[in-house]
């Protein structure tokens, strides 16, 4: 019969504590790949997407965008050339026509529902000669480009100042 050699207390203690280690290392590792190529947390620092996504609220990013999978109505995270980073809503995508007649927005010459999208709108309207936040000429929406409205108008900056936003400005998509 051949005896075992005991453990010391010093080898069994250091046998747990590096294989602690090595799940704490792996687990950090897969956060930061997780966060790095697919997703992030965001707390939203304004109301401009209210009612839709509250002040303060914490939001999760899918990062991985492609024409493929940003649709009508989807809320993204933009980062436009003056490096403002922002949440707004698709409201056309490449090949729509758009417009807004006071207030009222138009894609493919058809209004865009408010039983669609809950939108905050409650100043009165601003005329044409002033700013197209409220008539914005009809547009065709080019390749890879997007027409953005914030869910909250009164506050959102989005293409009725910013004019159609680029794919390659498109952070993410909000994906709760």
């Amino acid at each position: 019969m051949i005896l075992e050699k005991q453990k010391s207390p010093k080898q069994i203690l250091l046998k747990a504590s590096l294989k602690l280690g090595l799940v704490f290392f792996v687990s950090y590792v897969f956060i930061f790949l997780i966060k790095e190529l697919f997703l992030f947390s965001y707390i939203v620092p304004d109301s401009k997407m209210e009612p839709s996504i509250n002040k303060g609220k914490k939001v999760f990013i899918k990062k991985s965008v492609s024409e493929k999978n940003l649709f009508l109505n989807d809320i993204i995270l933009v980062k436009n050339e003056s490096e403002k980073v922002f949440l707004s809503r698709i409201i056309a995508r490449s090949g729509d026509k758009v417009f807004i007649e006071a207030k009222k927005i138009f894609r493919n010459g058809n209004e865009v529902s408010s039983k669609e999208i809950k939108f905050t709108d409650k100043r009165p309207s601003i005329p044409e000669r002033i700013s197209y936040r409220d008539f914005y000429p009809e547009i065709i929406i080019k390749e890879k480009h997007y027409f953005l409205i914030s869910d909250n108008r009164d506050e959102g900056i989005d293409s009725r100042e910013l004019g159609q936003i680029p794919l390659n400005q498109v952070i993410g998509k909000v994906w709760f």
